[in-house]
């Protein structure tokens, strides 16, 4: 049977407000988790900690981001180690938001990602291309290109997941058909060769579309953004698994 992995990205969204809220929150998750579905909840970074000692089973908890460095003057930043040690066991890298927002390149994730592994966490690297580029037909080129310049090969493959977003579809309802998810899927998943690792879909997952987009070929999984702020919408993703 095929692991599914169910991924819950709050950025800076308190998708439960409080500990009592939150409680509740993982408690529902957690029962309505299916068989053989992984669930990763990614809070903002103020509620790691707390989140971090609800999760249970197959729920985990993850960090949206780390600073490349492992300590120093560096006002503001986290270190792997720091939301390693109040409960992370993943970490989400190379988000377009953190590119289009905080100017981050890809020299910038590379170095985040060796960080992560440094301290034993589990990344979550994004992937995906612009509208310009969907529009001029290069999805795959980019998806290539960026694949070869992380170059995944040096890393443990069990502490790897990919993320495939188009970049243009991010929060506006335009997730790609289960055909295109599954063509674009299988180029990457062509690339990697023997390498086993996961590959999500992330971009306006609903739990109207998630059906579709999880039987989908070549697809392990879902990055769920908007979706995931309510305990209603997101148990509802889950019970579409």
């Amino acid at each position: 049977m095929k692991k599914t992995v169910i991924v819950a990205n709050w950025k800076m969204n308190i998708a439960a407000q409080n500990s009592d809220k939150m409680l509740e929150y993982m408690r529902i998750i957690t029962e309505k988790v299916p068989r053989n579905t992984y669930v990763i909840v990614l809070p903002p970074a103020t509620h790691i900690a707390a989140l971090g000692r609800l999760c249970q089973g197959n729920i985990f908890c993850g960090s949206q981001d780390i600073s490349p460095f492992s300590r120093g003057a560096y006002t503001g930043d986290i270190s792997a180690n720091c939301v390693r040690d109040v409960g992370a066991k993943y970490v989400l890298l190379g988000h377009s938001e953190r590119r289009l927002y905080h100017g981050e390149t890809a020299d910038l994730v590379r170095a985040k990602i060796a960080a992560a592994m440094d301290v034993g966490l589990k990344v979550i690297l994004c992937l995906g291309e612009t509208a310009q580029d969907y529009a001029l037909g290069k999805t795959r080129e980019v998806l290539t290109r960026q694949l070869e310049f992380f170059a995944l090969q040096q890393y443990p493959s069990d502490r790897l997941l990919l993320a495939y977003e188009p970049i243009w579809a991010i929060g506006n309802g335009q997730a790609l058909k289960g055909k295109r998810i599954s063509f674009l899927h299988a180029h990457v998943r062509s690339y990697l060769g023997e390498l086993a690792i996961p590959i999500l879909y992330g971009g306006s997952v609903t739990r109207d579309n998630v059906r579709e987009i999880l039987t989908a070929e070549h697809v392990d999984g879902v990055l769920v953004g908007s979706a995931s702020l309510t305990v209603e919408s997101f148990s509802g993703i889950l019970a579409s698994c």
